[in-house]
């Protein structure tokens, strides 16, 4: 508060207040013809009929929310990616009294794409994810549990390294090096990530503060375990 955080969060916050309405909206706007389309050539004609028709457009309609759940913390870190990582830089110039590195749109510009990179390649994790746990679902009553399990594991653990992200690009980790330093702390990122998915689950007031704890949650989680790193890096100068 007396940092003037909060005027801060109102770009993400409003964003994710206006990023599932508009999901909804999409996925009713297109779920029908994909339906038609889906039941006349992929249907085999003997199984077609008003049931399989509605039950195909359940199953779409199911999937298109959760593609979109699964999205979202991906579209709003390239999106804001230079307003998350400016309060996660206000963060730890705060709880470290450390100078953080000068505005430059070529420092906008990187952070930009160091956000879509990284969001891309959780894409990509989360859909091979997907199709692993949809799988093991196949396996009844436990096999449901325990794909629903390991996909929120999976989700919080990429959350929690998006969040610590900005922290460690500070100090000139490449994308490799944050996966590693993920992968020898993957506790504390899991628990950021399942904090942010919590919030998720709370709508409107959980949709609004989630980037913004996310970001803050994962700036202090990234300082705490970069002092238990052997060789901390320092911030190059500005």
């Amino acid at each position: 508060m007396d940092h003037k955080l909060w005027r801060l969060i109102l770009i993400p916050g409003l964003l994710s207040i206006f990023y599932f309405p508009a999901v909804i909206w999409g996925t009713m706007y297109a779920v029908r013809p994909v339906t038609r389309y889906l039941h006349a050539q992929w249907v085999p004609e003997f199984l077609q009929s008003t049931l399989t028709l509605a039950l195909l457009g359940v199953v779409i309609w199911a999937l298109s929310i959760y593609v979109g759940f699964l999205l979202f913390r991906n579209v709003i870190m390239i999106l804001c990616s230079p307003l998350l990582s400016y309060i996660s830089e206000t963060v730890e110039k705060v709880s470290g009294g450390i100078e953080p590195p000068k505005f430059t749109w070529q420092g906008v510009g990187r952070e930009i794409l160091r956000a879509t990179c990284l969001s891309l390649l959780a894409v990509l994790i989360s859909a091979f994810a997907f199709a692993l746990c949809f799988l093991i679902g196949l396996i009844p009553v436990a096999g449901a549990v325990v794909a629903f399990a390991l996909m929120t594991i999976i989700q919080s653990y990429l959350a929690g390294i998006g969040f610590a992200d900005p922290v460690l690009e500070r100090r000139r980790y490449t994308i490799p090096s944050t996966l590693k330093f993920a992968r020898r702390h993957r506790p504390r990122l899991i628990g950021v990530g399942v904090g942010f998915l919590l919030l998720m689950a709370v709508p409107i007031i959980g949709w609004f503060v989630a980037p913004s704890y996310g970001i803050i949650a994962g700036t202090l989680a990234g300082l705490d375990l970069l002092k238990e790193e052997a060789n901390p890096p320092t911030l190059p100068p500005a």
